[in-house]
């Protein structure tokens, strides 16, 4: 992705990921940096307060993969020009699953395998 951020701007993606170092975010909600399964290293903002995203805890995440642009929060932790702005984490120990409030649709998708297409 980091090679063409540009073209991944705007789309739902859907990964595996390792929390290796959480902050706090918007409204009580964390701003984390995880690691995905091929190793590369990216921030997640969290659009839900679900509790799972403790350094260690391994993770489902469906969110918008999003340009960083005049946003505070991810400016003083985030080098990268991009991040995920996650609407549902799913706790892969506990299979526990927080979501934000009208993403229902876009569960039943990834439920049945399909990745949500859609802009932010």
């Amino acid at each position: 992705a980091k090679s063409d951020v540009k073209s991944w701007n705007g789309k739902i993606i859907a990964c595996n990921v390792e929390v290796i170092q959480v902050e706090m975010g918007y409204l009580d909600k964390p701003y984390y940096k995880v690691k995905l399964e091929n190793g590369d290293q990216l921030w997640v903002g969290s659009l839900v307060k679900s509790g799972y995203e403790r350094p260690g805890s391994k993770l489902r995440l469906l969110g918008y993969f999003s340009s960083v642009e005049n946003d505070n929060i991810a400016n003083k932790f985030n080098n990268d020009d991009f991040h995920i702005l996650a609407f549902i984490v799913i706790d892969l120990m506990t299979k526990q699953m927080a979501l934000l409030p009208g993403s229902e649709k876009q569960v039943k998708e990834w439920i049945s395998g399909t990745v949500p297409s859609g802009h932010k």
